[in-house]
């Protein structure tokens, strides 16, 4: 989703609490700046992670919130995120992360799933793949495993 012709605004929500991110100058970020979105907690810090408040996040206005914590995951819909537009229009996903993240930890061949997935949830017109399909292909190809469809459906539900 574009909003009058710019990239996609986003907030990287790495702890269970939704307050610690990782801004552009992070490698725990390369998916999102490998995709061109906007990280609406540049300028927020130094550093891998960095410390956010809550109102600091309301008054960025992402428009889709990525997470790699199962915690931060179930807890999205509190009402301390309710007032967010990307929370009220569900555009908060949750990163796989088996057998390791997606996103970023560790630096390895998981970012490549990682972009592919991430362009597909942030920008499904751009990145039309059937993620089920390709996330086979790699584990077959990059794993040396084939996934069932049951174990498939776990990954990417």
């Amino acid at each position: 989703m574009r909003r009058e012709g710019r990239p996609i605004r986003v907030y990287y929500a790495r702890s269970a609490d939704g307050l610690t991110t990782a801004t552009s100058a992070s490698s725990l970020a390369d998916v999102f700046r490998l995709l061109g979105v906007t990280n609406v907690a540049d300028g927020a810090g130094a550093g891998d992670l960095v410390p956010v408040r809550a109102d600091q996040i309301s008054a960025w206005h992402p428009d889709a919130i990525v997470t790699n914590n199962p915690g931060f995951w179930k807890a999205r819909n509190a009402p301390e995120w309710a007032g967010l537009g990307a929370v009220a229009q569900g555009r908060v996903y949750l990163a796989p992360n088996l057998p390791f993240s997606w996103i970023d930890e560790p630096p390895s061949v998981n970012r490549l799933l990682g972009l592919l997935w991430a362009g597909h949830m942030l920008y499904p017109a751009i990145y039309p793949e059937d993620l089920k399909v390709e996330a086979q292909d790699f584990y077959r190809q990059f794993y040396r495993v084939g996934l069932d469809s049951e174990q498939i459906d776990a990954l990417l539900p």
